[in-house]
């Protein structure tokens, strides 16, 4: 097995319109403990002064920062490819210009690398920001752990693993061999890229946050549009998880998960748009789109859109409760740890 605590990581920072948050992503990258890094930046040919301030740090760090700038702007997933295509680390970590790596971040999970030669990538689960109420949400996992595909794909979707691209190294070759990120998710292009690899090895789940991702008030509104794209991707799961060598009894338990899938996964979502401070109104608009979109016929999503559309204010505890009730359900099938049922 290589020396991975010795590779080349790369850093990329896709970048546009965010002179207000990039100093401080780009700070966080100079000053991990891992040394032998390349920090990559691609302004999506902004129109504030974002270029003035990377030109800053790269007269600072001399030699620190390979940069580029688009003649036009090219789409969020076209400058994702475009750092991609420019890195020459052996592992990438994507860093939005508004989310932060902690210091420790690069030393710890190109490290988590070392613990078996039979990994698919490792992940961070991060701390989440609430731009507009301040507030920090931390996981509540602080182990360091192994998953395999089935289990790791079925918790994230379940709403117990908290994902962002800037939490997760991959070897670039193998996001490289999937040509990179997919156009057709642009809200789901990351977790289109990770479910492709994911059955490669085995996933390293590093539960202490040493990240911080950020989720601003405009994210609900793109947010409706990653819930028609995340249902393309649960099919797409499904797909994978039944091509398995599996028993037929696993199969049908397998298949009432996916039944129930997306009330959990849209059970999060809403939680999540709650955190975000938004007023009671504004609520009931997200959950109409939501139920536009998906229909009437969840079981478990039914009371939570009758008393949410129908109701002056949204009982956060009342969706909590029905996030539980779909959840003991799953735990009833042995399924969430992948034992057979």
């Amino acid at each position: 097995m290589m020396n991975e605590e010795n590779s080349l990581v790369s850093i990329l920072i896709p970048t546009y319109n965010r002179s207000n948050y990039v100093k401080e992503t780009i700070e966080s990258a100079i000053s991990q403990s891992y040394t032998n890094i390349e920090i990559i930046i691609s302004n999506n040919n902004s129109i504030d002064n974002t270029e003035e301030i990377v030109r800053d740090y790269i007269t600072k760090y001399p030699g620190k920062i390979k940069y580029y700038r688009q003649k036009r702007n090219i789409g969020m997933v076209g400058n994702w490819n475009f750092c991609l295509e420019k890195c020459s680390g052996e592992y990438f970590v994507l860093l939005s210009d508004d989310d932060v790596l902690r210091k420790h971040f690069v030393e710890l999970t190109i490290k988590a690398y070392t613990i078996d030669s039979n990994i698919s990538f490792v992940c961070n689960l991060p701390a989440i920001k609430y731009e507009n109420t301040g507030s920090i949400i931390y996981p509540d996992s602080n182990i360091l752990t192994s998953m395999d595909a089935i289990t790791f794909i079925k918790k994230h979707f379940l709403g117990l693993v908290s994902l962002a691209p800037c939490g997760m190294l991959f070897r670039t070759q193998d996001v490289i061999s999937i040509n990179g990120y997919p156009n057709e998710f642009p809200f789901a292009t990351d977790t289109a890229v990770w479910l492709q690899i994911a059955f490669d090895g085995e996933i390293i789940v590093i539960g202490v946050p040493l990240v911080y991702y950020r989720i601003h008030s405009s994210a609900l509104s793109s947010s409706i549009d990653s819930i028609r794209e995340d249902r393309s991707l649960i099919r797409l799961c499904k797909e994978i998880y039944l091509e398995k060598e599996i028993s037929d009894r696993r199969k049908m338990g397998l298949e009432k998960v996916f039944k129930i899938f997306h009330i959990l996964y849209l059970n999060s979502k809403i939680l999540n748009a709650k955190q975000m401070g938004i007023s009671n109104n504004e609520m009931k608009i997200y959950l109409r789109k939501i139920l536009k979109i998906v229909g009437f016929d969840f079981l478990f999503l039914m009371p939570v859109a009758i008393f949410s559309l129908f109701c002056r204010s949204v009982d956060i505890e009342i969706l909590k409760r029905v996030l539980k009730k779909a959840k003991d359900y799953i735990m009833h099938l042995n399924l969430i740890q992948g034992k057979p049922s």
